[in-house]
């Protein structure tokens, strides 16, 4: 459906508008899942569109996922007047500005005949607490431009596509499966990092924010870092009374010294050890890495002997060896255990 909001023009763009939802992780629709979201649109009428932007509300059931913009297949930054695309964390939604000429600024140009496409996509909630008040998501997109020629200012919003016509209804997707109790939790962070990301996906359906009121001054975006200890909500404002906050407890602890020669390399990367560098049984590979050395620990799997790794954990006991006193290299005692 086309509106107009001044005169009628003999010249006007008109723009045919679909938009479809992909389960990205398959099969039917669970909590938990990711859905992208596609909306394709055209140029059906005799005039070129200017400043043509599409802008999607993010339902209000599910959380956008993180840096998946996308105009034409090429990925766009979630920074606002960087590219063409951003989201709108205040608002809540993507904004695409589409066409020849499109900047960071405002929409570009769509000639008659022209088309494209944008996605994104979003995390289904998980939680039983939103699942069981509310596991429909419904989505519609919008799309706002003006006459070249006739100077009109348009909108239209996008449909389905249902036996090959495209229906003026939005995407409506349901949920069906088992929902997890998502509660309080505790985040640290793992050394060598000092920050802490917070696990959007398991927070489908929540908005993130550093304190009470939850409003748009204490809203946190949830890409950006935790650099230091605090504590941040996840709340659902749900309709009627279901609301749900969960506590999110972010610790962020110091790292000891792991770069004993100050070069700027960790030493569980330089190996500061003879005994990792050398060739127990002359095959070539230094053991390190040899799997025919005699004593082999991997619990991280990560190819390196746990026992020449101080950011593993070589004994299993939970404490990072370059935390745990028993860890040979820190006692530097011909690599036995300290006494």
């Amino acid at each position: 459906m086309q509106v107009s909001t001044t005169a009628i023009s003999q010249y006007t763009p008109s723009f045919n508008v679909s938009k479809g939802a992909t389960d990205l992780n398959g099969g039917l629709l669970n909590p938990g899942d990711s859905i992208r979201y596609r909306v394709d649109y055209s140029n059906g009428g005799n005039d070129a569109s200017t400043a043509t932007t599409i802008i999607d509300n993010i339902p209000s059931n599910t959380t956008y996922a993180p840096n998946s913009l996308f105009i034409n297949g090429v990925a766009k930054t979630d920074a606002v007047g960087d590219d063409e695309a951003e989201y709108d964390l205040v608002n809540n939604r993507v904004v695409f500005r589409i066409g020849t000429g499109a900047t960071g600024i405002i929409g570009g140009e769509v000639a008659p005949a022209a088309s494209g496409y944008v996605t994104f996509k979003v995390f289904t909630p998980s939680s039983c607490a939103i699942f069981s008040c509310n596991n429909t998501i419904t989505n519609r997109a919008r799309i706002n431009y003006g006459g070249k020629l006739s100077g009109i200012s348009l909108y239209d919003s996008s449909g389905v596509i249902a036996a090959g016509c495209n229906t003026p209804n939005p995407v409506i997707n349901t949920m069906s499966g088992t929902c997890s109790n998502v509660s309080d939790t505790i985040l640290i962070n793992t050394c060598p990092s000092l920050t802490v990301r917070i696990p959007v996906a398991r927070y489908g359906g929540y908005r993130f924010y550093t304190g009470f009121p939850f409003s748009i001054a204490n809203i946190y975006n949830p890409a950006t870092p935790v650099t230091f200890t605090r504590v941040i909500y996840a709340f659902y404002d749900g309709p009627g009374a279901c609301d749900d906050t969960i506590r999110i407890n972010v610790y962020i602890a110091g790292c000891p010294d792991i770069d004993d020669d100050r070069d700027g390399i960790p030493d569980y990367v330089e190996m500061n050890n003879p005994l990792a560098l050398g060739d127990h049984n002359t095959n070539g590979i230094p053991n390190w890495a040899d799997p025919a050395y005699p004593v082999l620990v991997d619990n991280n799997f990560d190819g390196f002997n746990d026992w020449f790794d101080p950011g593993a954990d070589a004994d299993n006991d939970g404490i990072p060896n370059f935390y745990d006193v028993r860890f040979p290299w820190i006692c530097r005692f011909k690599w036995r255990w300290c006494r």
